[in-house]
């Protein structure tokens, strides 16, 4: 295996600007969906490898991280020293703000999948949630629901206008094309046993028409606690 890695800052693009690559596409979904990110010199790292006999034209997949700070910058290498001890002041954690993975089928720029985790996706939140869920199949939606509500979760089951009035679409279509919401639907558990890992998710489903006139679809996955983009998906029928 071979390994690459992208660095850049996590800034604003011109809308002029044209797609240039799967990175740039997944950059400016990233950008469209987590706007709270820009403006904080956070680094966007982008880790793509692969073997060395792949003709590396197009990139199929790739893993990205949203750093809190570019590590290499001057205050950062050489911070300021204490005027009363003489001694460094400590260097703050790099923590990685947001992570995830994004696919892209061989011979399209077209996105297939592309998912967030991390503090900025309210991901301890969610993983916590989602283990006392678990904790208690023998709870119906409506009591998961309030324990979701009673934890700090703004979009539940009876939150569907506040969720919908959140839906960044607008922000998405420069990216993946005029997108039509067809359906929105908060799911809290997989099955109707309520076993093993719940949902608790908002299930979006969207369609698209592209500049050439092709149509397709996304279904597009939001978490509870403040109706952030976790994961964009292209189903198999859309391809």
């Amino acid at each position: 295996m071979c390994g690459l890695l992208v660095v850049c800052s996590l800034c604003s693009a011109s809308a002029s600007e044209p797609q240039q690559s799967s990175i740039t596409l997944v950059r400016d979904v990233l950008v469209a969906s987590y706007p709270e990110l820009l403006g904080g010199q956070h680094e966007l790292h982008v880790h793509i490898e692969g073997p060395l006999d792949y003709s590396w034209r197009k990139i199929s997949g790739f893993h990205f991280e949203v750093k809190l700070y570019n590590a290499h910058l001057e205050k950062y290498l050489n911070p300021p020293h204490d005027a009363k001890t003489g001694k460094r002041f400590p260097v703050p954690e790099n923590r990685t703000l947001l992570q995830g993975t994004a696919y892209f089928p061989e011979g399209d720029t077209r996105l297939k999948d592309v998912s967030f985790v991390g503090e900025a996706a309210k991901t301890p939140e969610n993983d916590s949630m989602h283990r006392l869920v678990q904790s208690h199949p023998e709870w119906s939606d409506a009591e998961a629901n309030q324990a979701l509500k009673q934890a700090g979760a703004r979009y539940g089951t009876e939150d569907k206008q506040e969720f919908l009035k959140r839906l960044p679409l607008k922000q998405l279509e420069p990216v993946l094309g005029k997108l039509t919401l067809v359906s929105a639907n908060f799911h809290v558990f997989n099955n109707p046993e309520h076993l093993g890992d719940p949902s608790l998710e908002w299930w979006v489903n969207v369609s698209v028409l592209l500049p050439d006139g092709t149509r397709g679809s996304y279904a597009l996955f939001f978490e509870p606690f403040e109706g952030k983009l976790i994961e964009i998906l292209r189903p198999r029928s859309s391809e």
